[in-house]
């Protein structure tokens, strides 16, 4: 079932490159809105990610440092967590996040972006989607992404400081450095389908199995008496 979701959350990934981008307002943490068609020709970029997701919280000092260096790209981190403004607000402060926070408390937005997987990063400009990144991405990356959308002025990292990746060693993290979730994050998690299928299937089996042996019971105990009955 995980992997039906993801399949289906890949295909409108793709779908939507090259495709525009779905409007909507959401809150920041501070407690304005941010409206994504207002801002314009302005490149802008939307990072999908949650708070206990650890290759998230990994790309974090990576986007933050981007945003410090490039206060002209709009960067907007958009959490899926279902948490209150102001446990978001202070869980943004604790883990260092530079840019703002805006809250899709109930994953409309990321829905409609067709996010199955976190963190997973676009480029937007002119309302039309013109790349995205599935996994914690690095600056050298979004640097690029940024630039390939015709944003010239981007203050580059020196490759020389990127280092050792970041983002490896996550054991529950695929190789592609996605982490991949089946409920909401930090809400208390449902049985899944994977439970519940065999579960009632179990169930069903049994009652049938109970159903026939009740009527040949029945069967057995009854054609004596009738046949009784007719002696």
């Amino acid at each position: 079932m995980n992997t039906v979701r993801w399949l289906l959350g890949l295909g409108l990934l793709t779908s939507c490159l090259g495709g525009r981008a779905p409007d909507f307002t959401l809150p920041k943490v501070s407690g304005s809105e941010v409206t994504l068609s207002e801002k314009g020709d302005d490149i802008v970029v939307l990072n999908f990610w949650f708070t206990s997701c650890a290759p998230c919280r990994a790309e974090i000092p990576a986007l933050s440092a981007f945003a410090r260096a490039n206060p002209h790209v709009r960067l907007y981190g958009l959490s899926v967590d279902k948490l209150t403004p102001e446990q978001l607000g202070i869980a943004s402060q604790r883990l260092g996040i530079h840019y703002p926070v805006l809250h899709d408390a109930y994953g409309r937005v990321a829905r409609k972006y067709g996010v199955s997987a976190y963190p997973t990063t676009f480029v937007v400009r002119n309302m039309q989607i013109v790349d995205s990144h599935r996994g914690a991405i690095r600056r050298d990356q979004l640097e690029a992404m940024v630039q390939a959308a015709g944003q010239s002025s981007i203050a580059v990292e020196d490759p020389l400081s990127i280092g050792e990746d970041p983002f490896q060693g996550y054991g529950r993290v695929g190789d592609d450095g996605v982490y991949r979730r089946s409920h909401s994050p930090t809400a208390r998690p449902k049985a899944s389908g994977g439970f519940l299928m065999p579960f009632g299937l179990a169930c069903l089996a049994g009652t049938a199995v109970f159903v026939v042996g009740a009527m040949v019971a029945y069967r057995v105990w009854q054609v004596p008496e009738d046949e009784a009955k007719e002696g």
